[in-house]
Parts: C-alpha cells; structure tokens; sequence
C-alpha cells in the first residue's frame, strides 16, 4: 500500500510539473496572451491520456490547486473508434484480411499483422484529415481485397462524445475539488494534438463560458531553460492569487 501512494504521489508531480511547464511556456512564446495573475484550466487531451490541472498564476509563481486526469482518453482511444467504425462498413475484408494475426504460427501472420497495421495507419490519416476538413476517405488494398472508408467530422464527433463528455467532467471535478466555478477561471490552455479537431474546443468553450487559448502546435515542445527555476516556480496548492 505504501508502495502504491508513493507512485501515485510520484505521478501526481509529474503531471503538475507538466502542467504548469506547457503554461510557462505558452506564456513564454503568446506573451501577453495568458493574464499575469489569476486562473487558468490546463486542458491536455494527449495521444493516450486526459489531464487537467487548475493552474493559479500571480506573484511570479505558479500553484497548482487541482489536479485530475484519464488514463484512457486521448488520441489511441479515438482511434479504436475509428477502427471499430471502418470494420462496420468493411468488416469482411478487414477480418480476412487480419485472420491469423493472433497466431505465430499461422501461415498468413506476418501479412495479417501488415494489414492490420496498414489499416491502423489509415484509420489515424481519416482522424488526422478531420481537424481540417468536414469529411474524409481511405481508399488501400489488403490481401483479401480492396476497402473504402469515409467519415465525416460530426459522426466523429458523435462517436468520441462519450470520451468528451469524460473530460468535461473531469474538469468539473477539478474545479470541485480546489472550491472554484467556471466564473472564476481567466480561461482554458488547450495542450495536447488531439486538441486539433475543432469539436473539441466547441465543447470546452461551450461548457466553460471561457477564453481559449491555443498554441500553433498543440503538442507543445518544452525546451525550457532552467529545470530549476522551473521547480521554484511550482507550488503544488500552496498559491492562489484570489485569497
């Protein structure tokens, strides 16, 4: 049991550092666009996970009053959705296709493996297209034949709902849980590639009331000078600029 809180706690400041890290620097490359003292919801819909992090900002400091996250929502979700969906409509050839790639032994493995790795790759291309157009298609050949997905942004949109309507809650929680409302919050750092697709923001803008702010590549390198001032500047629920 021990063991188990100290991984949690390990994996807490590793989450709040990269939190306030992805705010210093958007703060750092948008001057002038996160406010110098008040709030802010750090929204990091990543590849594999959700976190969100209530972010007080002030006094040349950053503390972070509430934390919360996903393990299971991000990008790789969305695609399994994807999949499951292009196996919908070309299901016969995907599944021979794919037959044998469970088994080592099995004659077709390896191109059963290809294949499905081919059609992984085309589900990703379909998502990737919709963060900038209202539908897209795959056309690719496999072994057992040729397969023709399409997909439009809003049966996306409607298939990952339940993965959205999560992290919209999870950030309800967060806010719960540092005694805060949505009124109190400056606004929302959207971080994170699967931020991307425009539905998400529609959603966090619809529920929050609130500024977003962007950055020009969501998945937002940190090259950060000092790791030090950086840990000086972290204060794990110990600031808030409105008490």
């Amino acid at each position: 049991i021990v063991l188990a809180l100290i991984a949690i706690a390990v994996v807490a400041v590793i989450i709040t550092l990269a939190t306030v890290a992805a705010l210093i620097e958007y703060a750092r490359v948008a001057s002038g666009a996160t406010p110098k003292e008040g709030l802010v919801l750090v929204y990091d819909l990543g590849g594999g996970t959700f976190d969100a992090a209530l972010v007080a900002v002030g006094g040349g400091g950053y503390g972070v009053l509430a934390y919360g996250g996903l393990p299971d929502v991000g990008g790789s979700n969305f695609d399994r959705r994807i999949e499951g969906d292009m196996a919908r409509q070309a299901g016969d050839v995907l599944k021979r296709s794919f037959e044998g790639d469970a088994d080592p032994d099995h004659p077709n493995h390896l191109e059963a493996l290809r294949a499905k790795l081919t059609a992984r790759e085309k589900c990703r291309d379909v998502k990737h297209a919709l963060s900038g157009m209202a539908e897209a298609a795959a056309s690719f050949r496999l072994t057992a034949g040729a397969v023709h997905y399409e997909l439009t942004r809003e049966r996306l949109k409607s298939m990952i709902r339940p993965d959205l309507d999560a992290t919209l809650e999870c950030c309800r929680g967060v806010l719960a849980d540092a005694g805060k409302r949505w009124e109190d919050v400056a606004g929302v750092l959207m971080v994170g590639g699967s931020c991307r697709l425009p539905f998400i923001g529609e959603a966090i803008a619809a529920e929050s009331g609130r500024p977003l702010w962007r950055v020009a590549d969501p998945e937002l390198a940190l090259h950060l000078d000092d790791d030090a001032a950086l840990g000086g500047a972290v204060q794990l629920g110990q600031h808030d600029p409105g008490d």
